[in-house]
């Protein structure tokens, strides 16, 4: 998805005229899983990693959706993935339970949204209800993402939220991503 000023899910990045949903015309399917096998990964999925990518959580490599991760991606891509995610994180929002921050809270809506995104492109027929589901999630998460990250700029609030007046609030344990970390989940997964 070359030139730099075209990559994928870039319209997703920032408050400005080009900011939209994504929705399912966006997503060129079979483009994307080939630029996925041609970084090495696998996306043929066992009976039991596609259970494994179904689950809510995706925390650890062992458990919940980590080992179908693991399966997909490789052990040191995968080890690499929680890096990255917690790294591109650094200085968002963390979870909050009972007034006390989650330990390896950093970097979970990148993690969710790397899983979400396996397992979209893993599935060789998804319905129209998997693209929908997929794209309401992600607009949920880029929102809420830009939302904090602009929560002083009330000009940049308004135009996030006519961009994504369609997209209904998540609950507020749904973790976000922060802007541009789509466009840049991307560009790591399908890198060599």
């Amino acid at each position: 998805m070359s030139p730099e000023n075209n990559r994928l899910f870039d319209h997703l990045s920032r408050p400005n005229e080009s900011l939209h949903l994504l929705r399912p015309v966006d997503l060129n399917l079979p483009q994307m899983r080939q630029e996925l096998v041609d970084a090495g990964i696998d996306l043929t999925v066992s009976e039991k990693n596609r259970k494994s990518l179904e689950k809510s959580k995706f925390q650890s490599l062992k458990t919940g959706r980590g080992p179908a991760m693991v399966a997909v991606l490789g052990r040191d891509k995968a080890v690499a993935l929680l890096s990255w995610c917690q790294q591109r994180s650094e200085g968002g929002p963390l979870l909050k339970k009972h007034g006390k921050i989650t330990e390896g809270s950093q970097g979970r809506g990148l993690r969710q949204l790397s899983a979400d995104l396996i397992q979209l492109l893993a599935n060789s027929t998804p319905s129209q209800a998997d693209l929908d589901t997929f794209c309401l999630r992600t607009n949920q998460r880029v929102r809420k993402g830009l939302l904090w990250e602009n929560k002083s700029n009330d000009e940049a609030k308004d135009q996030i939220r006519a961009a994504f007046s369609g997209v209904p609030e998540a609950e507020t344990t749904f973790s976000s991503i922060p802007s541009g970390s789509l466009a840049d989940l991307w560009d790591f997964l399908i890198a060599k």
